[in-house]
């Protein structure tokens, strides 16, 4: 069986949706940053998933930025169609 791709052949990472940027940093071991709930965090994305209601989460290590729900750093899950403008960082 052939292994599917995840991106485009060629796709820049700005070329690329939400989900399938994740889906790259995830891979790549890539910190991001984005905007949720108002604020911009840095988490270390680890697994995309559907959460039990349906909904498409992102579970990541929130390494910097404003958190509603605890202490940073730690682990938080976001809902991925709340997700702002996700960049992929170099580290």
């Amino acid at each position: 069986m052939q292994e599917q791709e995840t991106t485009p052949p060629g796709a820049t990472l700005q070329e690329l949706t939400t989900g399938e940027r994740l889906v790259r940093a995830i891979l790549d071991h890539r910190v991001v940053e984005f905007g949720y709930d108002g604020f911009r965090r840095t988490v270390e994305p680890y697994l995309l998933g559907i959460h039990e209601a349906g909904e498409p989460i992102l579970l990541g290590y929130q390494i910097a930025g404003f958190s509603h729900s605890g202490e940073i750093p730690g682990w938080r899950t976001f809902i991925t169609t709340a997700i702002g403008e996700v960049v992929v960082t170099d580290r």
